[in-house]
């Protein structure tokens, strides 16, 4: 099989509808969220739970991951008891994600809470790690606030989310310019005095169509969200063990050595 069709078997293709349909009001107080995406079939991700929206952070700013799938595959096991088989379950994982390396992976979202209440969950992963391997050769795993909301990195990666999906593309073409005459590890500052971009104004004017005032959108950071984008598109790896800011470093990586010279 290609990949297309690889994709379409794993749960990944571009006519993928999820398996589950997330209700309007779910049990536990949890809130379900609409999540804006680049990276599935139909741009956008009903997540459960506002913890399932910050896995799907993560996935969306990692550049190996190429496509993230809701409810993607159910997947049929085998239980039993001390004495032998005794019957099968159906499961469908909340997410998937379908990497470069053309690896499926899959996730339950579950809270501490939950997980701590339901004894019964930590055996079932583990034998969902082992179906998932054994049939599709793909990984499994349940996430929890313990491993998504490790800080500063949640908050970085929610600040790259947030300023990539902002960019230029003038300002990217230029950025990658700047990166071109800067050392392998410099910071985002850097790249924002050598890419020298003008900023972007708002600009009001008279009846007469002369300026009556003019305004410059200090909120619009082009610079730093063409970094944040190359930094999505794994061109740049951005220090994130401390708050992101024009101080933090970055280092070029060897994609973006290929865009530079495609650039030029």
């Amino acid at each position: 099989m290609n990949e297309q069709q690889l994709m379409n078997f794993f749960g990944f293709g571009d006519d993928h509808v999820p398996l589950v349909k997330v209700a309007k009001s779910q049990k536990r107080q949890e809130i379900p969220v609409t999540f804006p995406t680049r990276k599935a079939a139909q741009k956008s991700i009903r997540a459960r739970s506002t913890l399932m929206r910050d896995a799907l952070i993560h996935f969306e700013t990692n550049p190996d991951v190429v496509r993230i799938s809701a409810y993607p595959i159910q997947i049929e096991y085998e239980t039993s008891d001390r004495y032998g088989p005794v019957g099968t379950l159906k499961h469908i994982p909340m997410v998937g994600v379908w990497s470069k390396q053309k690896q499926a992976s899959y996730f339950d979202i579950i809270p501490v809470a939950i997980q701590s209440e339901q004894k019964w969950i930590a055996s079932r992963t583990q034998k969902l790690k082992q179906e998932f391997w054994e049939q599709y050769r793909a990984t499994y795993a349940v996430l929890d606030e313990d491993v998504l909301h490790i800080q500063p990195r949640m908050m970085n990666l929610a600040t790259i989310r947030y300023h990539a999906y902002r960019h230029e593309e003038a300002a990217v073409i230029q950025v990658r310019r700047a990166l071109a005459t800067l050392p392998e590890h410099t910071t985002i500052q850097s790249v924002i005095d050598v890419a020298a971009l003008p900023e972007r104004v708002h600009v009001f004017y008279d009846e007469d169509g002369s300026v009556a005032q003019r305004r410059v959108l200090d909120e619009v950071k082009r610079a730093f969200s063409a970094v944040m984008w190359l930094a999505v598109q794994g061109e740049l790896k951005v220090d994130i063990s401390t708050p992101i800011s024009p101080a933090s470093f970055v280092t070029k990586t060897f994609r973006a050595t290929n865009a530079q010279e495609r650039a030029g």
